[in-house]
């Protein structure tokens, strides 16, 4: 397995399913820009991160269901890289909402 630092202004962490994929965008310092859950679909997925574009990487864990996201990606130009559920840190449903609470209450 060959590991890489990957250094751009914006992550995307994808967690894929068979309809639908739960997709978070996150900054350098770990802050949780966006989360959604969205139908797999690359035009709707396109759309959601278009105002990070062209300072964004997708990352994915190696799946069965990941083709569709990386064709998109790779027809745009959006850089793409997959990898071993064993190596990629988990970022927990809990670990999301304490950020969602921390984001409601400086509102």
């Amino acid at each position: 397995m060959e590991n890489q630092l990957i250094i751009s202004k914006y992550y995307c962490g994808a967690d894929l399913h068979s309809k639908t994929t739960y997709f978070c965008i996150m900054d350098r310092a770990g802050n949780i820009l966006l989360n959604r859950n969205l139908p797999n679909n690359f035009p709707v997925f396109k759309s959601l991160i278009q105002p990070f574009l062209p300072d964004l990487v997708v990352g994915a864990e190696s799946t069965y269901s990941y083709y569709w996201l990386f064709d998109g990606c790779r027809e745009v130009g959006i850089p793409f890289f997959l990898g071993h559920a064993f190596y990629m840190p988990a970022c927990s449903s809990q670990e999301i909402d304490r950020q969602q609470q921390k984001e409601n209450r400086s509102y």
